[in-house]
């Protein structure tokens, strides 16, 4: 009988690079849009990766190294897990097609909001469920280990824990990380801006490991400082309070963003800086106080800004920003609403 798995993205709203740290803790959230995974009979165990034209697939029985094929490498991973187990991936006899391409933009480059995470958590549950395993522990440790594998041993796995649980987390990072739903009642609306600004998580975290070999006291310094912030964040209970220790966390993130030469740095036109905006005539370029000058594309953002409490990049770099507050303003501006996905990793 077939069968579809929905598989939601997700959205690190404070604690990058702390994540990556045994103890450090992040606020995340799951997201669309989803990667949806559909099942059929089959002779055999076969995986299709689509990603918008994209597609990669893999047979039971093949080993997969190659860097280009994330989601071979993530099946050939769970297949060598099966195996110690005792279980014949072989034998699930499913053609499994997980299907990414709503994480793909119009201009068609991928989204910065965990498809390869959400894509890993989708095929090591199929293959889990199929084998008889319903333990949410043993499945989430897979998931993991697969996408650690795949990324060359890397990833705090937050991305991988929201994708897998749903809703609105603390995360605490570490060999075997950990997931803790909070419930912040006082949250503002949430809304992501896509800045078009180039991103590279493995990138990001290269950096960030080497600037830490140099700068241990300051590395150690700023884990502590962001935990200690991260806690009193979800400890408030009204964002009047939250508010300040949110924008904290901003800046402490544009700082180490300096500090390692990635940039967390956004945009006036979205940070909420641009309200000192010369609304010029329509269809003028308009600058700011200080005469940076914005495109058309920026004033619609800015339109949104000015209705925002706190913007501020998340993730590695500065590709995404995220809003909190309500976001109104002209339908010309690229901000797009955040629906936080309660249910997360769900059969259909």
């Amino acid at each position: 009988m077939s069968r579809t798995l929905i598989v939601p993205g997700n959205l690190l709203l404070f604690g990058e690079y702390a994540v990556l740290e045994q103890g450090g803790l992040g606020l995340a959230c799951a997201t669309g849009p989803h990667v949806r995974a559909y099942l059929d009979p089959a002779e055999g165990f076969t995986v299709e990766g689509r990603l918008g034209a994209r597609a990669a697939t893999w047979t039971a029985g093949e080993e997969c190294n190659s860097p280009e094929d994330f989601l071979c490498r993530v099946a050939g991973f769970a297949q060598r897990w099966c195996g110690e187990r005792n279980i014949d991936i072989a034998a699930l006899n499913t053609r499994l097609v997980i299907d990414s391409t709503a994480f793909m933009s119009e201009s068609g480059h991928k989204r910065g909001l965990g498809s390869s995470a959400a894509a890993t958590v989708a095929l090591c549950a199929v293959v889990c469920d199929l084998a008889g395993i319903d333990d949410d522990a043993t499945r989430f440790d897979l998931a993991v280990r697969a996408h650690r594998y795949a990324q060359g041993g890397r990833g705090s796995g937050y991305d991988v824990a929201v994708s897998y649980f749903g809703g609105l987390g603390l995360f605490r990072g570490g060999e075997r990380p950990e997931f803790e739903p909070v419930s912040l009642e006082w949250l503002p609306p949430l809304s992501l801006y896509e800045t078009g600004a180039p991103s590279s998580t493995s990138h990001a975290v290269s950096h960030y490991a080497a600037w830490k070999a140099a700068h241990r006291e300051e590395a150690r310094a700023f884990l502590e400082r962001s935990n200690n912030l991260i806690s009193r964040l979800v400890d408030r209970q009204t964002w009047s309070d939250a508010r300040p220790i949110a924008g904290e966390l901003a800046e402490l993130g544009k700082s180490l963003g300096r500090s390692i030469g990635v940039s967390a740095d956004i945009s006036p036109a979205v940070s909420g800086l641009g309200r000192g905006v010369n609304r010029g005539g329509a269809g003028a370029n308009r600058s700011d106080t200080e005469g940076a000058k914005y495109s058309e594309t920026e004033v619609g953002a800015i339109a949104h800004a000015e209705n925002t409490d706190l913007c501020k990049a998340v993730g590695a770099g500065a590709e995404l920003a995220v809003c909190f507050g309500s976001a109104k303003g002209d339908e010309s501006s690229e901000l797009s609403p955040v629906e936080i996905d309660w249910e997360g990793c769900t059969w259909r």
